[in-house]
């Protein structure tokens, strides 16, 4: 985990890892080279940890790209942006971290006529090249939302808010709009959520009895719902499932390597920054949240977490 801003609003360069087994040997990640939060990030090629964009303190949002231990920009983005999405996918061959959507650090007008800065572009960034490649535009600009990868060729684009702007005041749109996306068909609607929420986090789980998989996203202001999607129902459909916290929350999450647990940290709700860390598993599609031993080394809202296999944690950073 790097990145982010602490409970004093002061911007953290210090990165930190969790332990998710205590079989790690105790290494440390270096220290993130600028101060940023609302950052995108992957692990590209189950070798290359790649941080992009995000919110400068003095200079808004950022077009550059760092590998995790460099102090060097990897790569540069089309557009500097801040709350974006981000999947690893597969485009011309190629592992790339594909970052969607997000604002801008300057008001636009979009299709529609209305002054803007939320983003309906999309970026592809792989390692060794120095300048991202356009990928496709979303249905509709979007930022604080999310997306989870369902599969080679296949994703999914949930939740988030339009901003758009008047003489008197901003209007924030918020979504319960999901959307499919492939290669073949490009974008699809999907199912509703029950929610709109934006800065919701989300993953891929898979059951531990039954084996199927299964979309779970939890909090996005103003909710604190968790909604779970069954990707083997037809139709698909969103049910409610159990909450993790009693008050809205926004949070960062990952899915573990076997997809057995879906984790989240970084969480923040609307009158503190929390250190803890919560597990969500799912057996026979009783799914149920817990609180985790492990928890934060400092508060910090906002962050970017990635799940890092031993064999290449080790290798990097040891």
């Amino acid at each position: 985990m790097t990145g982010g801003i602490d409970s004093a609003q002061q911007y953290v360069l210090s990165s930190e890892t969790i332990d998710l087994t205590a079989t790690n040997p105790q290494c440390l990640v270096p220290d993130y080279p600028i101060q940023v939060d609302s950052s995108s990030g992957g692990l590209l090629n189950n070798q290359v940890v790649l941080v992009c964009g995000g919110y400068r303190m003095l200079g808004g949002p950022t077009d550059l790209c760092y590998k995790i231990g460099s102090e060097q920009p990897a790569a540069f983005l089309n557009t500097a942006r801040t709350d974006s999405a981000s999947i690893v996918w597969q485009h011309e061959g190629k592992e790339v971290l594909w970052i969607s959507g997000g604002e801008a650090g300057f008001n636009f007008f979009n299709d529609q006529g209305e002054e803007t800065r939320t983003l309906a572009s999309t970026e592809f960034v792989s390692d060794g090249l120095t300048f991202a490649t356009s990928g496709p535009d979303l249905p509709k600009p979007l930022s604080a939302h999310c997306m989870v990868r369902m599969g080679q060729d296949e994703a999914l684009l949930i939740g988030g808010v339009t901003v758009t702007f008047s003489v008197f005041e901003s209007l924030f749109q918020e979504s319960s709009q999901t959307y499919f996306y492939s290669t073949l068909t490009e974008w699809t609607e999907g199912p509703k959520l029950t929610f709109k929420r934006q800065k919701l986090t989300c993953g891929l789980l898979t059951d531990v009895q039954t084996k199927e998989e299964i979309v779970v996203i939890t909090g996005g202001f103003p909710n604190q719902q968790t909604e779970l999607m069954f990707l083997q129902d037809n139709p698909q459909t969103w049910t409610i499932g159990a909450s993790m916290l009693t008050n809205p929350f926004s949070g960062t999450g990952v899915s573990t390597a076997s997809k057995k647990s879906f984790i989240v940290l970084g969480i923040i709700t609307q009158i503190d920054i929390m250190k803890t860390i919560y597990r969500f598993q799912c057996h026979n599609r009783n799914c149920e949240w817990s609180l985790m031993e492990q928890q934060l080394e400092m508060k910090r809202r906002y962050p970017v977490a990635l799940l890092i296999p031993d064999h290449i944690y080790s290798g990097l950073f040891c």
